[in-house]
């Protein structure tokens, strides 16, 4: 009997540290590195998942979300881009009817897509723009594995303004960026500078720190264990320690006309993070707008008419309506 004992106990000992193997890459590699793909097919898994009762709510509250731009009654073709790395993101371009109408590059936030921008696409579509949609690398329809906000997919924007410029009837274009994207289209008007404007929703100023408050909630006490697997892995991403992706200093030497949107109560991207990036901001042209009782995923919503209204007057002030030369630019 002592023997069965033994060998049940040292059987469950293997067991136990099998099942411990097997969940370790989902949680050295989480989805800060390898996101969610939520797309279309992502969307629909989630309704069938849900009751009766919880879809018919999800459809109420989520009737925003749509599936290509076609589902708003918009006109759109393809935008694929080949990175530097010869990946293809996938994109949507939207046309306004005026030639010479500027274009808005919007980037999604982390595990998101662009087809959680379709209703932004079409409010600034409205408003008279050129408005231009893709997957960043490893979300939505894009390809890619990984995911960092470092200098890879900074040089993935550098490849989609490339693209947007080699179109003669492109005259400007301000990216529009929300949570860890408005961080990569900072960093692009410093590194690259063909940017005539940055809409930047929902900035963080350290990076560090919104990474350590991610292992914090994703790990809890174990956080100690896998947090510096965690940073090394990020670190060798984006070519950078985490501590130098500072917003901030960015900003302090971006002269580009920024408009900034703060979220009043978000866990992650805090108003007093925009403040702070706002207020060393070298943009002689700037504005902050905070957004009460909102986070990072409502604060279009709660924004409303004014919330892009405010988007359209600030691009039509700072960016005149005429051709520019600069076509190409290779980052520094």
């Amino acid at each position: 009997m002592s023997h069965n004992r033994i060998f049940f106990a040292f059987a469950s000992i293997l067991l136990c540290i099998a099942a411990f193997i097997l969940w370790i890459p989902s949680l050295v590699t989480p989805d800060l590195i390898q996101p969610l793909r939520v797309d279309s097919m992502y969307i629909e898994y989630q309704r069938n998942q849900m009751s009766h009762d919880q879809a018919a709510n999800f459809s109420s509250i989520d009737s925003t979300i749509f599936f290509n731009p076609g589902d708003l009654g918009l006109i759109y073709k393809d935008f694929n881009v080949k990175t530097s790395d010869s990946l293809t993101l996938r994109g949507w371009m939207i046309e306004a009817e005026d030639s010479d109408a500027n274009t808005i590059l919007i980037l999604h936030d982390w595990n998101e897509s662009k087809i959680l921008k379709l209703n932004l696409a079409k409010q600034m579509h409205d408003r008279g723009f050129n408005v231009c949609l893709i997957d960043l690398r490893a979300h939505g329809n894009s390809e890619g594995t990984f995911f960092s906000p470092g200098i890879v997919t900074v040089g993935d924007v550098k490849s989609m303004l490339d693209s947007l410029l080699k179109n003669p009837d492109t005259n400007h274009v301000a990216i529009l960026g929300s949570g860890i994207s408005a961080g990569i289209a900072l960093q692009s008007a410093v590194y690259d500078g063909r940017e005539d404007a940055l809409v930047l929703q929902c900035p963080f100023n350290y990076f560090s720190k919104l990474v350590k408050q991610y292992a914090e909630k994703k790990w809890g006490r174990l956080q100690f264990i896998f947090y510096p697997l965690l940073q090394r892995n990020l670190e060798k991403m984006m070519l950078m320690p985490l501590r130098d992706l500072n917003l901030s200093s960015f900003s302090s030497v971006a002269e580009t006309p920024t408009l900034f949107f703060a979220a009043g109560d978000d866990e992650f991207y805090s108003a007093v993070d925009a403040y702070s990036v706002y207020d060393s901001s070298a943009a002689e042209k700037k504005d902050l707008i905070l957004v009460k009782q909102s986070n990072h995923e409502n604060i279009e919503a709660m924004g409303g008419e004014q919330y892009y209204n405010a988007i359209a007057e600030f691009l039509n002030k700072v960016i005149p309506k005429k051709v520019i030369k600069t076509r190409n630019k290779k980052m520094t």
